[in-house]
């Protein structure tokens, strides 16, 4: 019933799509992209319609980097601007969303979690996912699309831990990817969009520009580098659903 509410809601919403807010963008949240029944996973056959519609409908597709300089900066907004964002590493993110992403050229930041590179994830449900491993990753990153940023060792609440613990788990998972990657790792997700005010302050100290959280809405001119908000794409997103996500924020 609340899906249906959903889709009704947002049916109605396409039929005002002239009257989505300007000079923004969108940052979609995605995680496993897989054939599993797990609630945050994307089917690989939405996953392309939705890609399909980015295209069809001239959406920009624009990285993670790009959308930081734009509010650092004050730059002139992409018209309909899009950033793709995977959290976690899943192994299906190379097997079945990085064909389609080559297909259209689309950019993309995934956040590994460090500790669990080469290995897999037990979900609530029981399913054990398979990660990326550095092979996987190392082909995807030498391609130029797609971009890796530290998610932590663990994906703990990092607000529930202590503050060194905190720390630690933010430095070690940036320094594994700077070791096997090269370059900067700048950019954060926070494992369950938990943080407070010291946990942004270590992002600062460490180098990072930028934090991704997990509350809905559209990023604007006046929103916080450290505190950039995204639209998760699940399992129950229709395609109505989709394009509200993209034009409304909902």
């Amino acid at each position: 019933m609340k899906n249906l509410i959903k889709n009704l809601i947002s049916g109605f919403l396409s039929i005002f799509i002239f009257l989505a807010p300007k000079n923004r963008a969108v940052i979609l949240m995605y995680h496993s992209v897989g054939r599993n029944e797990i609630p945050s996973t994307v089917s690989p056959k939405n996953f392309a319609k939705q890609m399909a519609y980015l295209k069809e409908k001239q959406y920009q597709v624009i990285s993670l980097a790009n959308l930081a300089d734009i509010l650092e900066k004050k730059q002139p907004w992409p018209t309909k601007a899009v950033v793709l964002s995977f959290d976690d590493g899943y192994a299906d993110n190379f097997i079945f969303a990085w064909p389609i992403l080559w297909q259209y050229n689309f950019p993309a930041t995934i956040f590994l979690t460090a500790g669990t590179i080469g290995g897999e994830k037990i979900k609530k449900t029981g399913e054990r996912l398979p990660m990326l491993a550095w092979p996987e990753i190392e082909k995807m990153q030498k391609s130029g699309l797609v971009d890796f940023q530290p998610h932590t060792q663990s994906h703990p609440r990092l607000s529930e831990i202590s503050q060194a613990e905190a720390q630690k788990e933010i430095t070690e998972s940036q320094a594994v990817i700077k070791e096997h990657l090269g370059g900067e790792a700048q950019f954060f997700a926070y494992p369950y969009g938990v943080y407070n005010q010291s946990i942004i302050d270590i992002l600062k100290a460490n180098g990072f520009i930028a934090a991704l959280t997990v509350s809905r809405g559209l990023v604007k001119q006046e929103s916080q580098l450290f505190e950039l908000p995204r639209m998760a794409v699940s399992l129950k997103t229709s395609l109505a659903q989709f394009k509200s996500k993209l034009n409304f924020g909902f």
